[in-house]
């Protein structure tokens, strides 16, 4: 486990689920590494690439706002990120997985079946569009990485979320661009915080609340 993401959970975590969550971490980053090879989840990465520049993003939002409680989300999971870290480091939350490729959905099943995730952890593999919801608003948060820009997530973020709901947003400061601030403002979403990336101070994760 490498010393920045250690630190970064520790900040976050309570004492006694620390060291439980970080073994998950290393397991899951075994779990990458071993099928990366293969199968290109997450490009050319080692171990410590993989804790510092993946998970340790995936988890940034947790140093702003745990996610309320209810169902979170993660669109286009690909290879689990940002969902199951979020799930490792969230153990009350029952988490969704929404990822259409074949390769990378085989991945997760193996995945959540060797983290014991699959009680709380729900893979849908199909598009976040072909998603069926008992109602508009259903999650309670919702996070993605690379899988829509900024002002587009925005829109789908505010259908997918209740009131209340907090949406995770993973950025540069030029992603971040005034067209996604627009759009921020015309959907009426409340910035909570933002945590920047302690290696990469142009990464940032942004926490937004619908109203």
């Amino acid at each position: 486990m490498t010393a920045p993401l250690r630190d970064l959970l520790t900040s976050i975590l309570p004492a006694e689920r620390l060291e439980p969550t970080l073994q998950a971490l290393d397991a899951y980053t075994d779990l990458l590494l071993t099928h990366n090879a293969s199968t290109n989840l997450i490009g050319p990465f080692d171990a410590q690439g993989v804790q510092d520049a993946l998970l340790l993003d995936a988890l940034l939002p947790l140093a702003v706002a745990p996610p309320p409680p209810g169902p979170l989300l993660d669109a286009g999971s690909g290879a689990g990120l940002p969902g199951i870290p979020l799930a490792l480091a969230s153990p009350d939350h029952a988490v969704h997985l929404v990822e259409p490729r074949k390769k990378r959905v085989e991945f997760l099943q193996l995945a959540l079946q060797h983290l014991r995730l699959t009680s709380r952890v729900t893979l849908h593999p199909k598009r976040v569009e072909q998603l069926a919801l008992p109602a508009p608003g259903t999650f309670a948060c919702a996070a993605a990485k690379a899988f829509q820009p900024p002002p587009l997530w925005l829109q789908t973020g505010h259908r997918l979320l209740r009131s209340g709901g907090l949406l995770y947003l993973y950025l540069s400061e030029t992603s971040w661009d005034p067209s996604a601030q627009d759009t921020q403002r015309r959907l009426g979403f409340l910035t909570v915080g933002r945590q920047h990336h302690p290696l990469r101070p142009e990464r940032f994760a942004l926490v937004l609340q619908k109203p």
